[in-house]
């Protein structure tokens, strides 16, 4: 639990009840952990399995290949760098091989969920599949150009306006006399989606700064904004589409319901044959 532990000591005051609470419920959630892994060998062991070792061999060239880019021999200094032998690795290995097996043994992976359960998840549960109002929008974005030049005495030797915001007054009356939004975001945009023709596509009041969201999401479609000027540049906006929030029908989430309450099931299951094995045991917890 050292590197767990090691980021709640930065997190927290060092001896506060906080930490002292959740580097307690770590340890204890952690010997939990350990005691349900040893039952489950336990069990393989008196249920006679055996794991062939090409098995285990298999998954240890996985390994080497996957986070080694398969070069064993940084593989065997990482080992050495965490003071393990590579005796130790593969018996940890086959230990793993073990727990999962009897965990996907015990409990099925083919759990069949009721319509009923679905619809009745879905009424009590309505909140989550909520769709706050969209927008299909185009942006325009221009950076700000440098600060004027100062004076000894710290001001400012002239008020000047920005080049960028005389740019940016251009293109809103090219807008305003009809110009296409699309073709002045893909040659004047700073943002990301200029190749995109400053196109955002569908997104939410989340998707944007508040600042510019509370402009948008009052424009009607067809409209753009005048110059919204922020810290970093200045903005002009065109909503070209929009869509009304709305609660998800049944039938667009019914398949993300079936595999939330399936995961439930099966986690339901498995603590269920945990408690079973554990029923079987003597635990003592010092």
């Amino acid at each position: 639990m050292d590197p767990q532990e090691h980021e709640l000591r930065k997190l927290l005051p060092p001896g506060s009840p906080e930490l002292v609470k959740r580097i307690k419920t770590l340890r204890l959630e952690a010997l939990k952990a350990l005691i349900e892994r040893q039952l489950i060998l336990q069990e393989f062991k008196t249920k006679g399995y055996q794991v062939p070792n090409h098995i285990v061999e298999q998954r240890l060239q996985e390994i080497i290949r996957d986070k080694f880019g398969g070069n064993r021999a940084a593989f065997i200094k990482t080992l050495e760098a965490e003071q393990m032998t590579l005796d130790e690795y593969k018996k940890d290995l086959l230990d793993q091989i073990i727990v999962q097996f009897m965990r996907h043994n015990n409990v099925s992976s083919e759990i069949m969920i009721s319509p009923y359960k679905i619809e009745k998840y879905y009424q009590e549960n309505a909140a989550q599949f909520a769709q706050e109002d969209q927008i299909k929008l185009r942006m325009i974005m221009l950076k700000k150009g440098p600060s004027p030049a100062q004076t000894s005495d710290g001001k400012s030797q002239e008020t000047e306006v920005d080049p960028q915001r005389k740019l940016a007054e251009e293109i809103l009356h090219k807008l305003d006399t009809g110009s296409d939004f699309g073709n002045l975001a893909g040659v004047y945009s700073d943002e990301d989606h200029k190749n995109n023709k400053g196109d955002w596509g569908w997104i939410d009041r989340k998707t944007l700064r508040p600042e510019l969201a509370d402009v948008a999401f009052r424009l009607r479609p067809g409209q753009h904004s005048h110059i919204i000027t922020t810290a970093d540049g200045y903005y002009i906006l065109q909503v070209y589409d929009f869509k009304r929030g709305q609660i998800l029908p049944l039938e667009k989430v019914r398949d993300q319901i079936e595999a939330h309450l399936a995961n439930e099931e099966r986690l339901r299951l498995q603590q269920k044959w945990l408690d079973s094995l554990k029923a079987k045991a003597y635990i003592k917890m010092f």
